[in-house]
Parts: C-alpha cells; structure tokens; sequence
C-alpha cells in the first residue's frame, strides 16, 4: 500500500532569505555611528517592539523600495537543505514555498522579485512551487498530514485551524515561542527522518 506524502510548507523570509540581516545593512549605510540593532537585539518578530521610533519610517522605506527582495541574502544551510529535499525526498514529501507577499510594495513589484529571488537562489523546481497567500492558514490540503517552517511565531488568519503543523524556524527574536517544534537548518536531517515517519 502506498502511503501518503507529507506537505511541507516552507516560508521565505527569516527561513530561507535574510530579511533583516539586508534592513541592518541599509540602516547602517545610513546612519554608520548608531548602534543599530543586530538580529540578536531584537526582542520580538515584529521590529517595531525592538527599535527606536526614529527608525521607523526607514525601515517601512527600506522594505517597501523596489529590488528590495532581489537583494536578500540566502542563508546557505537552507539551500543545501532545499536541494536535499529536490533531489532526495520527493517520494516521501511534497514541498512548497509558501510566503506573504507585502501589499504595499510599489505595483506590487514584492510578488515578483519574490519568484525571481527562488529562482535564482533556489533554482527553478522551487520557482514552480512558490506559493503567494496573504493568509497562510487557508493553505493546506485535507487529506495530506501538512507542516510550515515558519519563523512567525503566531500566525494567524481566516482559518483557525489550519491544516499544518507549525515547526517554528529558530531566530533570536521568536525564543519566547512555545511551540512544542523548534528549529533551524543546521537541524535538517532530524528534520527530515522526522517527517518521513511521521504518522498522523
């Protein structure tokens, strides 16, 4: 009898691309004498808790500017993780990026930077199973056990219960989450014996 695969969900930002690693880059071009914050300052997933106000409207600014996305950083445990799961586990798992695009980018140039940022990063399989949701609860399929690497430590949404199961992608800024599943890249191949007898 053939069993089921499992969906496994994986988010962009924070997870795959250094989203804040290129925010600090950009603050610190422009003010070189602060002492901005680093990812291991930040106390909260939402940066706005961590920051002083007079940051703000840069970093919405930053965000917000076109080729944002197409400049972000891999984290290279992730694509060695990625390319593992393209070339060694598609007969147990069935694998999406899935990622909340950011409405207030300029024409709604964030949607597309994000497929060419998994294209070239990632690769073309990846660039095909790029998921765009404005709510992640609503992805999921009913009769596959799902799982979202996520490092959003309280997602939520239309659905409040979302087909997945939450693995919560370990930052500095998300070590208050309770999540009974937390980890990171370095952990991939626990991670993915994990999966592969995961039984619902």
């Amino acid at each position: 009898m053939e069993h089921k695969k499992i969906l496994l969900l994986i988010d962009l930002d924070g997870v795959c691309a250094d989203w804040y690693g290129q925010i600090y880059r950009e603050l610190k071009t422009l003010f070189p004498d602060d002492d901005v914050p680093s990812v291991h300052d930040l106390t909260s997933y939402f940066w706005q808790d961590s920051f002083d106000p007079k940051y703000h409207t840069y970093v919405d600014a930053i965000c917000e500017a076109k080729g944002f996305y197409r400049k972000l950083t891999p984290y290279v445990e992730a694509q060695l993780a990625l390319r593992d799961i393209e070339d060694n586990c598609l007969d147990f798992i069935e694998p999406f990026i899935c990622t909340k695009p950011s409405s207030g980018y300029e024409d709604y140039l964030c949607h597309s930077e994000k497929i060419q940022w998994v294209s070239e990063h990632l690769g073309h399989f990846w660039a095909n199973r790029t998921i765009l949701t404005p709510d992640k609860t609503l992805v999921g399929c009913g009769d596959l056990s799902s799982f979202l690497i996520d490092d959003h430590p309280s997602i939520t949404g239309v659905n409040p219960n979302p087909s997945w199961t939450q693995i919560l992608y370990a930052q500095p800024y998300n070590e208050e989450g309770t999540h009974a599943l937390r980890t990171d890249w370095s952990a991939w191949a626990a991670i993915k014996e994990f999966i592969r007898v995961y039984k619902k």
